[in-house]
C-alpha cells in the first residue's frame, strides 16, 4: 500500500454496500467521499455512519473526484451504472460486485465501456484473497501431494449464480487457467431464492472440466449440509477448507484448513483467520488501489470475472438444454432466458 490518501465513492448502499463502506474505513489512507443509492435515506444513513456526502446523482458523485468508485448495485444494474460513470467522465478505479451482469454480452459491454473511458476495473471476488484459500491452492499445486484432479465447492444458503463466480474463480486458479472444455448442470427451482432482483433456484449442481482432465463441481442448497466450503482432491491427498465435522449430536465447523495426506491422518494447517474473514474484502480493495498506484491491472480484473461468469451462465444453459455445453456456445446467453424473467 502507498501513503497516498485514496478518495472512494460508493454506488449502492444495501448490504453489500455497507460491507464495502466498512472496508473503506479499514483501508489505511482512505476515506469515503460520497455515496449514492436509489433510496436516498439509505445513502444518508450510510454516510452518517461511515462519512462522506450522500449524493443524488452519478454526476454529483463524480464531481467529488473519487480515485475509486465501488459499484454494489448487483448484476442487473451494474452495466447501466458503469455507462453513466463513463458518460460523466469518470476515468479512475472501478470495483464492481460479482457477477458483473446476467450474461456474458452485457459483462463484455461493461468492460468495453470502462476501458474506453480509461477505468481500471476489478471485480470483488474476495474469496480468492482468503489466507486459507490461498494456502489450499498453494498446497494443491505444490507438487508434493500429486496432481489436482478435482475441485469441489459447497454452499448451503446460496445459489449457483451468487456463489458460482467465487468458486469457479478459485477453481481456475487451481487449474492454472486451463481452458474449460464443457459445462453441465442440474437445477431445481423448488423453494427458489431471490438474489439481486432475480428469482433463482433452491438447489443446483454445476460440473465443468478443464483441458487436461481436472474437474470442478459446485453444489448449492440444503442438501449440502455437512460438506466443507471447498475441497481439493489431488492424486495423493484431500485438502478441505472450512470442514464440517461431527461434534456431539450436532455439527460444528472444524479447522479452517486441513489436509489428508497419503501416509497420515487429517493434519490441521493454521491460517490465522476465519473462513470468511472480513480481511478478504480489505485485500480485494487494497489490490485495486495497489494496482492503480503501480499502473497495472489488478489480479481480480474484469477479464477473469468474465471467464468465471461464462462457466456459470453455461451451467444455466446446460440445465435448460439438459446436456453439457461448451462455454463458448453459451456466450450469448442471459440467465434471465433460463429463469423466464
Amino acid at each position: 500500500m502507498t501513503n497516498r490518501v485514496w478518495k472512494l465513492a460508493l454506488i449502492g448502499c444495501g448490504d453489500a454496500g455497507a460491507a464495502h463502506a466498512t472496508t473503506v474505513g479499514r483501508l489505511p489512507n482512505a476515506r469515503l467521499v460520497a455515496a449514492l443509492d436509489a433510496e436516498e435515506e439509505q445513502a444518508r444513513t450510510l454516510c452518517a455512519e461511515h462519512g462522506g456526502q450522500a449524493v443524488t446523482s452519478i454526476a454529483e458523485l463524480v464531481s467529488h473526484r473519487p480515485d475509486v468508485v465501488i459499484v454494489a448495485t448487483g448484476p442487473l444494474g451494474q452495466p447501466g451504472v458503469v455507462a453513466e460513470l463513463a458518460a460523466e467522465g469518470f476515468d479512475a478505479g472501478l470495483l464492481c460486485e460479482k457477477p458483473l451482469a446476467t450474461g456474458v454480452p452485457a459483462a463484455r459491454r461493461l468492460l468495453e465501456t470502462a476501458a474506453g473511458a480509461g477505468m481500471t476495473v476489478a471485480v470483488n471476488h474476495q474469496r480468492r484473497f482468503g489466507l486459507a484459500v490461498r494456502r489450499a491452492i498453494e498446497t494443491a499445486r505444490g507438487g508434493h501431494l500429486g496432481r489436482p484432479v478435482r475441485v469441489e465447492g459447497y454452499a448451503k444458503d446460496a445459489t449457483l449464480f451468487d456463489w458460482g463466480p467465487h468458486w469457479i474463480d478459485i477453481a481456475h486458479l487451481v487449474a492454472d487457467d486451463a481452458p474449460v472444455t464443457w459445462v453441465d448442470a442440474a437445477i431445481d427451482f423448488t423453494d427458489g431464492r431471490t438474489h439481486a432482483g432475480l428469482r433463482l433456484e433452491g438447489r443446483g449442481r454445476l460440473v465443468w472440466e478443464y483441458a487436461g482432465g481436472l474437474r470442478g463441481q459446485l453444489e448449492c442448497g440444503a442438501d449440502v449440509a455437512g460438506q466443507p466450503l471447498l475441497r481439493i482432491i489431488t492424486t495423493d491427498a484431500v485438502i478441505e477448507f472450512a470442514s464440517v465435522v461431527p461434534e456431539g449430536e450436532g455439527w460444528a465447523r472444524g479447522p479452517v484448513l486441513r489436509v489428508l495426506g497419503p501416509s497420515t491422518g487429517w493434519q490441521e494447517i493454521e491460517t490465522g483467520e476465519s473462513a470468511l474473514a472480513a480481511q478478504q474484502w480489505l485485500r480485494s480493495l487494497a489490490e485495486l488501489t495497489d494496482a492503480l498506484a503501480d499502473g497495472r491491472a489488478p489480479v481480480h480484473d474484469g477479464a477473469r470475472a468474465v471467464r468465471a461468469l461464462e462457466v456459470c451462465v453455461a451451467g444455466y444453459q446446460a440445465a435448460r438444454t439438459r446436456g453439457p455445453v461448451r462455454p463458448q456456445d453459451a456466450r450469448e446467453t442471459d440467465i434471465r432466458e433460463v429463469l423466464g424473467d
